[in-house]
This record gives structure tokens, C-alpha cells and sequence, in this order.
């Protein structure tokens, strides 16, 4: 859950950049970075934007993530009889089940997911149009707008724990800016570096991160 201000954040950053006069950069500077920052810890972790939708199936095997997606992550169950959907490899039933696109039945068994194919799955069988599957996928973060920085109140686009990861890719891309300096470059290494860390401490305990929003 997002309880911190986007403005903590920025403020944050201003201060261990040591740049709260804005001599370097102004607000609004800070945040094109922290925008940029949100799209880095989305590419880097899908459940960051994860959502659970109530998913209305197309007619045919094939569906479609909503539009506000980036990709697709699971199906979980048939939402009229909770009975559970499985993943299964395209090679099984194109083996064995052909033409397991055109096979029609009550509940969804079975989807079929490529990377390959982000926002694209596939169903099996295929019941008839708008039966009900929950459905899970990662949105396209908000991309935040501020008037007025003294008074905004919009939280994080994503969940608390990512705090330190944008706080630190926010500095990182700040610094990129300014690379023309070989110690504003090694400083912007250095905070991706520590994102990038940062990311990989949520992976593994969600509670190991120390929060700097203080």
C-alpha cells in the first residue's frame, strides 16, 4: 500500500543531493526523474504494478490483457465455480489436444502464456463469451503531474516498500544530467547500483529494506 507522498520523495532526494536551494535542479526537474524512476522499477519487477481483475473472456482461445496493461502474469480461477486454472506449455496440447483452439466447454482449465507475446494469453477450453476468470497482469504505472508542489498530497504510484528503489533511481537519473562531470557520473552509477540493490532486498524479504523517508 502507498502511504508516502511523491513530494517526500522529492524533498528527499533535494536534500541528499544536497541541492534544497534548487541550484541544479528545480522541482519539476525532480520530478521528470522520479517518472523515469517509476518506469525502472516497473520493467524491473512486474509485481510492483500487479493487479487483480475480474477478466470477461472473448470468444476463441485467444485474450487480450486490458488496455491499460504492460504484460500478462497468471490466471487464477474461474470466478462462477472458484475451480482453478493451471498453466500448461503450448507444445501439450498442441501434441496432444489439437485443435485445442476451437474446443469448447463450461469452465477455463488451462492458459497458455509466451513472453513472447506479453499482453497476449490463451484459454482452454474456450467457454462461451464473457464467462468471468480472475485475472492477473501488471498495469502501466501512473505517470504523476504536480502544480503545486507545496500542497500536493498524491502518494507513490506503487507499493511503500519500493521507497528506497525510486528514491535512488530518482538520484541516479538526476545525476545522468549532470554526467558531464565525472563525479556527478559515478555518483549516478552509484545510486542505480543501490536501486537496483534495493529491488533485489524486496525479492527477498519484503521487510529487509531500510526506509530513508525520514
Amino acid at each position: 500500500m502507498a502511504t508516502i507522498k511523491v513530494v517526500q520523495l522529492l524533498k528527499r532526494a533535494q536534500q541528499l543531493a544536497v541541492d534544497e536551494t534548487e541550484i541544479n535542479w528545480d522541482l519539476p526537474e525532480w520530478l521528470s526523474c522520479f517518472n523515469e524512476a517509476v518506469i525502472t522499477v516497473a520493467n524491473a519487477r512486474a509485481d510492483s504494478t500487479a493487479a487483480t481483475v475480474t477478466h470477461s473472456t472473448d470468444e476463441g482461445s485467444k485474450q487480450i490483457i486490458p488496455s491499460d496493461g504492460i504484460r500478462f502474469l497468471t490466471l487464477t480461477r474461474n470466478l462462477g465455480s472458484g475451480y482453478p486454472i493451471r498453466k500448461v506449455e503450448r507444445r501439450q496440447l498442441d501434441d496432444r489436444m489439437i485443435p485445442w483452439h476451437n474446443k469448447s466447454g463450461d469452465e477455463v482449465n488451462h492458459f497458455v502464456h509466451d513472453p513472447i507475446e506479453p499482453k497476449v494469453f490463451y484459454i482452454y477450453p474456450q467457454p462461451a463469451a464473457g464467462h468471468e476468470v480472475e485475472l492477473v497482469y501488471q498495469r502501466t504505472p501512473n505517470q504523476i503531474t504536480i502544480s503545486n508542489f507545496d500542497s500536493d498530497t498524491q502518494v507513490l504510484p506503487m507499493d511503500d516498500v519500493y521507497y528506497n528503489a525510486l528514491l535512488y533511481f530518482t538520484l541516479s537519473r538526476a545525476y545522468m544530467k549532470d554526467a558531464d562531470y565525472i563525479e556527478s557520473s559515478n555518483l549516478s552509477a552509484h545510486y542505480e547500483a543501490r536501486g537496483y540493490n534495493a529491488i533485489g532486498v524486496k525479492s527477498k524479504s519484503d521487510g529487509g529494506a531500510i526506509n530513508e523517508s525520514k
